[in-house]
């Protein structure tokens, strides 16, 4: 869903709730819940939670494109987001696994083939077991860092970082976002009255000055552009693939530049083109390694240049361990009449987040 049509519908159900209050407030309302949701989904990017437990639950059956496979459900703990469940293909966690073997630490092997065909059932039953036993080893094993991708665009997993934003405050702020549906979006609504209403929008304007705080511990920094100024070729399981080193400007920290993937910006473009839609421009996948980098370079400054310049999409990257930065929507601001209370104390803003080099939105 868009940022406008999530705006559209939080409008809509703030006046189901509350049909005899101020058109301005119940929109200003709606707002701010909006704004925070935002906050929220940044700083969940922003931030890896930890893997502490990991175990497969079940399996299902998917068809896509006439073909049949099957999705494995895996159960995570995680040290501030609580519990979460995430499907995925067998492939993905051959991936992983191959993504570290260069580590030289014994891991529970994968196998490529069975005796059986992949939907059959002694082959599931098989793989569950085995992929059980790689998590189970993968969190017992400190030395390594990885992530999997959640169904929300996040990533969870384990990675070694200065933890100066402490767990319980992330805890917190995700704690009113675990509940479902429109309603959560709409909590707390003590009573139908424009007073209430007006408590709320305070309350609101708070969590979000502290999501904002938090974002600025957890690495977030505001982009401002986003130019990509070399290209080079390196050496990847013997396939030649094309690495972009791109000069970031921040708004709160200046310049940065890092080096990242062609396919950090194709997965990236795929997951913009399936949350916006036409807005977002296509960029072809690297099919051919033969492409000179000077026409390479040219396709990821115009993807960059134009998801900066739409107003309404919001994505990000990550720089490096500590740092992710965002291209945000635009920010409003209320009436004097209606500006919460100021918050007293301030957190100073430290960069604390740690993720890989990859694309997110």
């Amino acid at each position: 869903m868009s940022c406008g049509s999530t705006f559209d519908a939080l409008s809509a159900a703030t006046d189901e709730y509350l049909p005899g209050v101020d058109f301005q407030l119940r929109h200003e309302r709606a707002r701010w819940a909006h704004h925070a949701s935002q906050l929220l989904h940044q700083l969940l990017h922003s931030r890896q939670a930890q893997v502490l437990a990991a175990a497969v639950h079940g399996h299902r059956h998917c068809f896509a494109k006439g073909k049949r496979f099957v999705e494995y459900e895996v159960a995570l703990e995680t040290n501030w987001r609580g519990s979460l469940r995430v499907w995925h293909r067998y492939s993905t966690f051959r991936s992983l696994a191959a993504s570290l073997k260069n580590q030289r630490i014994q891991l529970p092997k994968l196998p490529a083939v069975h005796l059986f065909s992949p939907t059959n059932d002694r082959t599931i039953e098989t793989r569950k077991a085995q992929i059980g036993a790689f998590l189970t080893a993968l969190v017992l094993e400190d030395r390594l860092q990885w992530s999997l991708p959640m169904g929300d665009g996040t990533r969870v997993g384990r990675c070694r970082s200065a933890e100066h934003l402490p767990v319980e405050t992330l805890r917190a702020l995700v704690a009113p976002s675990m509940a479902s549906g429109m309603a959560s979006a709409l909590d707390p609504l003590e009573a139908q009255d424009a007073a209430a209403l007006r408590r709320d929008v305070a309350t609101l304007t708070r969590r979000c000055h502290v999501l904002e705080v938090a974002l600025g511990l957890s690495g977030g920094v505001t982009m401002k552009t986003a130019v990509v100024i070399d290209a080079k070729w390196v050496m990847d399981a013997s396939r030649r693939v094309p690495l972009f080193k791109v000069h970031i400007e921040t708004v709160e920290r200046g310049i940065f530049t890092a080096w990242f993937r062609y396919a950090t910006f194709t997965a990236l473009a795929t997951s913009l083109k399936a949350k916006y839609g036409w807005l977002v421009p296509e960029l072809e996948a690297d099919h051919r390694s033969d492409r000179n980098l000077e026409l390479k370079m040219l396709l990821v400054n115009n993807f960059l240049n134009h998801v900066l310049a739409i107003p309404a999409v919001e994505w990000g990257i990550r720089i490096n361990n500590t740092t992710c930065a965002f291209k945000r929507h635009q920010k409003f601001t209320l009436s004097p009449s209606e500006a919460a209370p100021s918050i007293e104390t301030r957190v100073s803003s430290t960069s604390t987040a740690a993720l890989s080099d990859d694309g997110v939105s």
